[in-house]
């Protein structure tokens, strides 16, 4: 808004005519710009103002801000490797519970088919053993002494037999029952580590937290000392001051748009009152 703009709006004011909201508004919006172009000089000026009496305390505060910032930076790298490093420890420790668990499942599954046949054989072998001895204690049957010692000794072998049989199918049973207990011993002592891993995944995860907002607040802090030497350059922009001059000189600073956003947004507030 120039000069004579305002004249004249200010006159349509006089008689009425006036949006004051959207004055106030574009006020609003200008002192924001302002304000940003304020923290970007004291951003671009401040390690020149240690010799300005008036800026040597907020300048030594920078400095200090700056240096905790980086402490706290390095920190915070460290406890961001050690929650990745934590994050692939965790994984792995899935990867290798669930291939474990697989692979006793597998065995399982195939100690249970294992059974599944002997139990057949177990049933068949009984069949045997039962028509050999129908066969050879039965009175009307009339067997040769040869025949008969045949009989009984083809059913001692078939007996043998169907106890091996009997004894495969305990010793499968209690290879299931060992898988059974090893997979239990094995979810426990993982669900152990597990839970010890995410503990410390969740206090690196809030130390990560802390070190995040206490940078937040060191940036908060730096751009309040930002617009502190901004201001204090933008007042003296023209006064005679030797360091300002030099300062202007040396970092190449123009006044003019601070010096336009502040006259405007004085004529934007008078025409919203």
């Amino acid at each position: 808004m120039t000069i004579l703009e305002f004249i004249l709006r200010r006159l349509m004011k006089e008689i009425g005519i006036c949006n004051r909201l959207q004055h106030s508004r574009k006020a609003s919006l200008l002192s924001q710009k302002l304000n940003n172009n304020i923290i970007s000089l004291g951003v671009k000026t401040w390690e020149e103002v240690g010799e300005i009496d008036q800026l040597d305390e907020t300048y030594q505060e920078l400095q200090s801000l700056f240096n905790s910032q980086e402490k706290i930076r390095s920190s915070l790298q460290i406890k961001l490797q050690t929650y990745e490093s934590l994050k692939s420890e965790t994984e792995h420790i899935e990867d290798k519970a669930s291939q474990r668990i697989k692979s006793i499942h597998e065995a399982q599954g195939q100690l249970s088919k294992e059974i599944l046949t002997i139990k057949k054989d177990i049933k068949d072998s009984e069949i045997i053993c039962n028509d050999i001895r129908k066969k050879f204690t039965d009175s009307t049957a009339h067997y040769s002494e040869e025949k008969t010692e045949l009989l009984k000794s083809k059913y001692t072998k078939e007996r043998q037999r169907l106890a091996n049989l009997n004894l495969s199918e305990k010793r499968a049973q209690s290879l299931i029952k060992k898988t059974e207990n090893e997979l239990h011993s094995f979810l426990d002592s993982t669900r152990l580590k597990n839970s010890e891993i995410m503990n410390k995944v969740s206090k690196s995860s809030k130390d990560i937290a802390a070190y995040e907002a206490k940078l937040d607040a060191l940036e908060g802090s730096k751009k309040k000392a930002f617009r502190k030497i901004g201001s204090f350059i933008f007042e003296k922009f023209q006064s005679d001051d030797p360091h300002i001059i030099s300062l202007m000189k040396k970092l190449k600073l123009r006044p003019s748009e601070a010096v336009r956003l502040t006259r405007v947004i004085k004529h934007h507030s008078i025409l919203a009152s």
